[in-house]
């Protein structure tokens, strides 16, 4: 199987969100790039043909210049049980399109590094990334 990056989306006014008691807390402000990959296999056929299957997406959140806007430790993080990345992204009219993804954290520098998430989505929410 082999993963090919298809597409890269710079976004705008970046904000990470938590649940925190039940309220939407902004935990930081963020230029990101969301990456595309796609994953797929390449099957060979009966006389030298072939073709490809599509496995499936993996979609990354890269968050650069990630700027606090509260105590973030670990400490807070424990009780953190989702987050959520909103953003806008320009469209190829031109148009910023606000988008909101749900994120898994896979690295959280907090001592003024870049944060990366996996974006969970659907396969509609792929194909809208894809069609910006």
């Amino acid at each position: 199987m082999t993963e090919t990056l298809i597409k890269t989306l710079k976004t705008a006014d970046g904000e990470i969100y938590a649940p925190v008691d039940g309220n939407r807390v902004l935990l930081a402000r963020c230029r990101a790039v969301v990456e595309i990959y796609e994953r797929a296999d390449k099957i060979d056929a009966v006389a030298g043909d072939s073709y490809k299957i599509l496995m499936g997406y993996r979609v990354s959140l890269q968050c650069a210049k990630v700027e606090t806007t509260r105590d973030t430790d670990a400490d807070f993080l424990r009780g953190v049980s989702a987050f959520e990345f909103s953003g806008d992204f320009q469209r190829k009219d031109g148009v910023f399109e606000r988008t909101a993804l749900t994120v898994k954290p896979e690295t959280l520098d907090l001592f003024g590094g870049d944060w990366s998430f996996h974006v969970n989505g659907s396969g509609e929410l792929i194909k809208k990334l894809i069609a910006l």
